[in-house]
């Protein structure tokens, strides 16, 4: 007889592991000495429905029917919107007479109405297959049960197969952070990557040949009933999303569907919670604060020669050789270029292999979901599922008045270094860059706290300053990777045609002129800023505050 169950949520974490760590998972002491039940390996079969025009996948849902034995178990899961860091859903569970699906035994009257509004029951079928032994290990930590399940198989469709191997922690009961305390405890004995990606994800991909996209970062909006430490939270979560989401991206950015935006839009991830951590700096827990910095700082730099040989072989090097066909010199530079390039992306690679980067992501994500990341907040359930308490002090305040004095801060910072433009040495030009970026991050995260047009108006300024003072980085990183090549050239380690002088010199005068032309409006632009009346100093109605600045914010 067909039984349909209720809805009950899903909170899990997956490790990517190799076959020989997985079986070490299993006998690991840690494990064992947590371990209040364990089942025998179990072979779990199950085909994905979907319509072809992919209507449950265009809405994050996935309905599988799944084999064990003689028992078939229909699941719909529907992606969840608690941000843990976890992989959040909402499971719909029935057990099935046959092999089809039964859209009728879904117990949610949403759902129900909108699967009739779209007729989905007579368009779908299967599109993949997971089959996979996996074996269950209940574990309880402190408070909280964790279902341990080690996964071996494969995702089928077709002739094409991926490999499944993998560790899930489930949560059963209790607090979502155990699960982040359990995989930090495991990370140096058994070698781990964190799996991003459902199996219904990878499966996806496999059967319509979807390539991995890059993911650009999400701005909360904020409103002024939040305090400095809410918003601190919500703006930190965004940017963890968007450093982890690009992690696919990275790592298949080198093969011939890859793209090389999961490069930059991992590194744009990672500058906006650096410019995160600045601006909250005064609320910040010190732990918190100077482990972030250091590990943020090693992973940017890691990252960034990838991002710097994809400037060039696509945006650099484009255009000059279009410009000047007749020279072939070119041929040689784009080769070595593209040999460097590997190798920049081998060592990001390498770093998003590494113990560290995953203590980087499990870390933050723990603070994250316990609420500890500000100075002075109570450890506990201050987790994602409400909004995050904090103590009585700076990080309580009103975040409008917490966000014009960061803004107020930073404008300073930025008139003070620019205060004589015609004088400044290309250091000092840099600087200005630089205090620009910090300001427009500061901007982007408090905006919706301001008038819109007046926000608008000062970022569209700040961009264009960014913009032509950022050619200098430019030239300066341009001249950098031509001194790499010619020394690579002097090697004859990557290539048979050596790169000449000619062909670099060629570049280095393009850019040269590159250069003077986006810099030559610098001062008008400049100038238009400094005349411009910061819009965090005007009122904007009832709700406008008075803000003082404070010694030491």
């Amino acid at each position: 007889m067909a039984v349909t169950k209720g809805m009950h949520e899903e909170y899990e974490l997956k490790l990517a592991v190799s076959p020989e760590q997985l079986e070490k998972l299993s006998r690991h002491p840690l494990l064992r000495s947590l371990t209040q039940d364990r089942k025998a390996a179990t072979r779990l079969v199950s085909t994905y429905y979907d319509t072809p025009a992919g209507l449950l996948h265009k809405r994050a849902m996935a309905l599988r029917v799944r084999e064990a034995g003689d028992t078939r178990t229909q699941t719909l899961k529907v992606k969840g919107d608690q941000d843990t860091g976890l992989q959040h859903f909402h499971e719909y569970e029935a057990t099935l007479p046959g092999d089809r699906p039964d859209l009728d035994r879904v117990n949610d009257p949403q759902l129900k109405a909108l699967f009739a509004d779209i007729g989905l029951a007579a368009q779908i079928g299967p599109v993949f297959t997971t089959d996979f032994a996996r074996r269950k290990i209940l574990l309880r930590l402190f408070d909280s049960e964790i279902e341990l399940a080690l996964d071996h198989g494969a995702i089928i469709s077709g002739e094409q197969t991926v490999p499944i191997c993998e560790a899930e922690l489930e949560l059963v009961s209790g607090r979502p952070s155990r699960i982040f305390e359990l995989a930090l405890t495991l990370r140096d004995s058994v070698p781990f990557r964190l799996e991003f990606r459902t199996k219904a994800g990878r499966g996806y991909a496999l059967a319509l040949n979807e390539p991995v996209a890059p993911v650009a970062g999400k701005k909360p909006v904020l409103s002024r009933e939040q305090t400095a430490g809410q918003a601190f939270y919500a703006i930190a979560r965004a940017c963890r999303d968007q450093i982890q989401g690009n992690e696919p991206a990275v790592l298949r950015g080198l093969e011939r569907d890859g793209d090389p935006e999961g490069v930059h839009q991992m590194r744009v991830g990672i500058r906006r919670l650096r410019a995160a951590l600045r601006a909250f700096r005064p609320i910040m827990a010190p732990e918190a604060l100077a482990y972030l910095k250091a590990e943020l700082n090693w992973l940017q730099s890691e990252l960034g020669p990838a991002r710097d040989w994809d400037v060039f072989v696509a945006e650099t090097l484009p255009p000059i050789q279009a410009a000047l066909p007749e020279e072939t010199g070119f041929e040689s530079v784009f080769s070595a270029a593209m040999a460097a390039r590997r190798q920049a992306y081998e060592r990001g690679h390498a770093a998003i292999a590494d113990t560290r980067y995953v203590c980087l992501l499990l870390r933050l994500n723990l603070w994250l979901e316990e609420g500890t990341m500000l100075d002075g907040t109570p450890r506990g359930d201050a987790g994602a599922h409400q909004d995050v308490p904090t103590s009585a002090g700076a990080a309580s305040e009103p975040i409008l008045a917490f966000a014009t004095r960061v803004l107020r801060r930073c404008d300073k910072k930025m008139r003070r270094t620019g205060r004589n433009p015609a004088a400044l040495t290309t250091e000092q030009l840099h600087e200005l860059r630089i205090e620009a970026k910090k300001l427009r991050y500061a901007i982007e995260f408090f905006k919706t706290l301001y008038s819109e047009s007046a926000v608008k108006r000062t970022l569209e300024i700040l961009v264009a300053i960014q913009d032509s003072l950022g050619a200098l980085n430019d030239s300066v990183i341009c001249q950098a990777l031509l001194k790499d090549l010619r020394v690579r050239s002097a090697l004859d380690t990557d290539f048979s045609k050596p790169v000449t002088e000619r062909a670099t010199g060629l570049i280095a005068g393009w850019q040269a002129a590159a250069l003077a032309h986006r810099i030559e409006n610098f001062g008008e632009l400049w100038a238009a800023y400094r005349k411009a009346k910061p819009f965090w100093a005007r009122p904007s109605g009832p709700r406008a505050v008075r803000v003082k600045d404070r010694a030491g914010a």
